[in-house]
């Protein structure tokens, strides 16, 4: 480390005052829940490296060629670097040991008594003989082989046994993984329904309430008025018969009297 001198000649020793060495960067303090995170990832990592040196699993699954440094979590075997080409060329999920972090499902799938090399091949050669017309790899230099091999071995499924279980591991871990996805978004559903139930409910009371206040608002209501009809007209007399008439023609005859002077 290098100290501070300050102008009177006196060295500085306080934490403030170390400086790094040339070309040499302090590192930034990590969080807890960070340093937590990087020991569990670790951790994890180095059950993938225990689990590489057992002794099926430092050859590869498919052409017995060293070392396996490539994890095949499709089917749960360590294969070398050719064969983990191929399998992708299959869609197989293919991890680098040393290159990749795993998580905990992967390391719990690749524990699974159905998984390694010796538990996979058992179950996808079950039916292989040495007599018959394609013969096992020895080496990963043929890829044209390789291809036709893992086809056979892991597409097709010539050999394989009738009993389930090379990618049971696999299988039983995706449904866990379902099965907690299907628990989550169940508890999230029951919530947002009984948050819905009780706006529902709330809305329904409102509603019965302002119905109730409209129909006493209607009964306190004076009936209304109707509209009065205008008079009508009278009808026009009707004539006077023949009797009549002729009572009335004497009148029409006399003189008016004379005025007195």
């Amino acid at each position: 480390l290098y100290l501070r001198v300050s102008e009177s000649g006196n060295i500085d020793t306080s934490s403030e005052s170390m400086l790094s060495r040339p070309g040499e960067a302090r590192k930034a303090s990590s969080t807890p829940s960070q340093r937590r995170r990087k020991v569990v990832e670790e951790n994890l990592d180095d059950v993938v490296r225990r689990l590489q040196r057992l002794p099926p699993n430092k050859a590869c699954a498919d052409c017995t060629s060293k070392p396996a440094s490539q994890v095949n979590l499709t089917h749960g075997t360590f294969v070398c670097q050719p064969c983990s080409g191929v399998h992708r060329e299959f869609n197989h999920k293919i991890k680098g040991i040393g290159h990749s972090s795993f998580a905990a499902d992967e390391v719990s799938m690749l524990r699974h008594p159905s998984s390694g090399n010796e538990a996979v091949n058992a179950h996808y050669l079950a039916k292989y003989l040495r007599s018959d017309r394609m013969q096992a790899p020895t080496h990963n230099s043929d890829l044209k082989h390789l291809r036709s091999w893992i086809r056979k071995k892991y597409i097709e499924k010539t050999w394989c046994s009738d009993k389930g279980g090379a990618s049971a591991a696999a299988a039983s871990a995706a449904a866990a993984k379902s099965k907690s996805k299907a628990a989550s978004s169940s508890s999230s559903s029951s919530s947002s329904s009984s948050s819905n139930g009780g706006r529902i409910g709330g809305r329904s009371s409102k509603s019965k309430v302002n119905e109730s206040s409209r129909r006493k608002a209607r009964a306190n209501e004076s009936p209304k008025q109707q509209p009065q009809q205008p008079p009508s007209a009278a009808p026009p007399p009707k004539p006077l018969s023949r009797g009549a008439a002729d009572l009335f023609d004497g009148f029409d005859s006399i003189a008016p009297a004379p005025a007195n002077g």
